[in-house]
């Protein structure tokens, strides 16, 4: 009797914390962003023209909007014959670079 009443108890304890959980009772954390491939006309005014500024000789081969617990940010890349680069900023803030590839001759 003692071996089934103990899985019997653990299953209800864990599905009434789900449930409470499931509620409202406790906080609900989004553990993975919502991410939209946009078009470059989609971006703020103030990244679109640091874009065309300091990388307009470069094309855009990658660009997207990541939405993650009322956080927005914008994640690029672009490329030139030489180089692609990566970035990403929020819409209050500039450019960072997170990473320069060189393109390898073959």
């Amino acid at each position: 009797m003692k071996k089934f009443i103990l899985p019997v108890l653990v299953c209800f304890a864990v599905s009434t914390v789900k449930a409470h959980a499931a509620e409202g009772g406790m906080p609900a954390r989004k553990s993975s962003p919502v991410i939209h491939n946009i078009l470059s006309d989609k971006l703020p005014a103030r990244l679109q023209k640091s874009i065309k500024k300091e990388y307009g000789n470069y094309w855009i081969t990658g660009l997207y909007k990541a939405e993650l617990n009322g956080r927005t940010s914008y994640h690029i890349t672009v490329e030139n014959p030489d180089q692609i680069v990566r970035l990403s900023a929020t819409a209050s803030t500039k450019w960072s670079v997170n990473r320069v590839t060189p393109k390898l001759d073959f």
